[in-house]
């Protein structure tokens, strides 16, 4: 009997396959929404061929060592079947997109089968004239970044493409690599909030990543230590003379230590302990050359507009709600992988975060929006990434409970975590159907209660929020006043 292969779960896989909790699950979730009706068949034959078969994770489940100080090992799940990860729903007749969302929320609170791999599909029919598709992978299987491009590789340029790779794989020792052009097309078209320009932050940290990986590697397991390497490898390039440690740091960027270690989140209605109940909602697509157009009118970005607006939403519902407008931050994940080379198969994490502080207590939408732009564009030029980084792989060598304790010290600095994905601007079609929109969340941790994502594609643009349920139950109102915020941009504009 042959032995079985084991892949061994790299560290910083594994702290986020421990960190499930009731409250807050480590489940990335991604929809896409269609004007028609999908072959279902057909995608499920496109999902066959480029998840299991294109990267392995999704037919291998998580189980421990037998050594008890042994790590956890990914396996191949002898009973393996796609089908056993592929769920069908049904809006009934009228689904619209309250529907949708009310389908979506029940979702987020279901923990995945972790004796099984850690994904499942969800077909939704009757939502509006066509269907939508709900993908739920667990964030132990690869960062927000990695999954979103996951997620569009199962798209393609061309109604027909998927069929053409199909018949192309039945050639004799066809390998299963995907079409090489568009997975890098795919790769150069997926970006994110910080530092997606050519010469942004992240092209500058792409180069110190594996001199981070290498010190997190070493005999000193200890978070300081972690986090010390972390800052010293950003000596050049945050060009600070002298860094040695995280406490130079200190004494050259206080701001940044005080984002990461002290500070405390203000009271808000929008603040409460996390509960098991969350709801998701989204705003209708926009036209991504209408928001263009209001960004360039105030000399900011699309990605500021977006966040200001965000900020305008919460003021508007903190308001609502009794409290005061004080200004709170997010998380926001920074990519930190090439964008020019196809994913590794084994997939993984490799992401670090930045804390972004929304404005809220701006008087004005025109006053968040400055003050959104020039936190925004501080934080392009900070060394913060790079330390979250060596931090995030230090905390998975600590055991399940410190670690959940440290995630939740640092998770406490952000009322949740803000992405933005820039995906593809020309039509993209699965199993033969064109996309409509997509959305995408990364999970919470801790007692964090917003997540806000922000997606574009083919030229649209949509904002979608998941909240918890008990501290934030009326979900409308933020994309009711998200809405009224970039109206009020757009006036201002003119």
């Amino acid at each position: 009997m042959p032995t079985e292969v084991k892949r061994e779960v790299a560290a910083v896989d594994g702290l986020w396959l421990h960190m499930d909790t009731p409250e807050n699950l480590m489940v990335i979730e991604g929809i896409m929404m269609f004007d028609d009706a999908l072959d279902v068949e057909r995608a499920i034959d496109v999902l066959r061929v480029r998840l299991p078969e294109r990267y392995p994770v999704f037919k291998q489940k998580p189980v421990a060592s037998r050594n008890p100080v042994g790590g956890d090992y990914w396996v191949s799940d002898p009973d393996f079947d796609i089908h056993d990860h592929i769920v069908f729903a049904d809006l009934g007749a009228g689904g619209d997109d309250a529907d949708l969302q009310e389908y979506v929320s029940a979702q987020m609170s279901r923990p995945l089968d972790k004796t099984r791999p850690l994904w499942e599909v969800h077909f939704i029919s009757n939502y509006l004239r066509g269907t939508a598709v709900l993908a739920r992978f667990h964030h132990a299987m690869a960062d927000g970044t990695a999954l979103a491009r996951v997620l569009l590789e199962l798209t393609d340029d061309n109604p027909d493409d998927d069929l053409a790779e199909a018949e192309n794989l039945k050639a004799p020792g066809a390998v299963n690599e995907g079409q090489r052009h568009n997975l890098l097309g795919i790769s150069r078209r997926v970006d994110s909030l910080i530092g997606g320009e050519p010469d942004g932050m992240r092209q500058r940290l792409l180069g110190q990543v594996d001199k981070i990986d290498e010190a997190a590697g070493t005999a000193k397991d200890s978070l300081a230590h972690k986090a010390m390497s972390g800052a010293h490898s950003v000596e050049k390039l945050a060009s600070f003379d002298t860094v040695t440690d995280v406490w130079s740091v200190a004494k050259l960027a206080p701001t940044l230590v005080d984002k990461l270690f002290v500070t405390k989140l203000p009271a808000s209605p929008v603040r409460g302990k996390a509960g098991v109940r969350k709801a998701a909602v989204w705003s209708k697509a926009l036209d991504l050359n209408t928001i263009k157009a209001v960004s360039k009118a105030h000399g900011a970005t699309v990605n500021d507009v977006m966040i200001a607006a965000l900020a305008g939403a919460i003021r508007a519902y903190t308001l609502d709600h009794g409290g005061e407008p004080t200004d709170m931050s997010t998380m926001v994940p920074v990519n930190l992988r090439p964008l020019d080379r196809p994913l590794p198969r084994e997939l993984g994490n490799k992401f670090a975060l930045v804390v972004l502080k929304l404005p809220i207590s701006g008087e004005s939408p025109e006053e968040r929006l400055a003050l959104t732009k020039a936190g925004m564009d501080k934080i392009k030029g900070s060394a913060e990434a790079m330390v979250t980084f060596g931090i995030i792989e230090g905390l998975g060598s600590f055991n399940a409970a410190m670690t959940q304790n440290l995630v939740g010290f640092f998770s406490s600095k952000g009322i949740g975590v803000t992405t933005n994905v820039i995906g593809p601007m020309q039509p993209r079609y699965f199993a033969g159907t064109r996309v409509q929109s997509v959305l995408g969340w990364a999970p919470s941790a801790g007692d964090q209660t917003i997540n806000e994502c922000i997606f574009s594609c083919d030229g649209k643009i949509r904002v979608g929020f998941k909240v918890d349920y008990d501290t934030v139950p009326d979900a409308q109102r933020l994309v009711d006043a998200f809405d009224d915020e970039l109206k009020a941009l757009a006036a201002s504009a003119i």
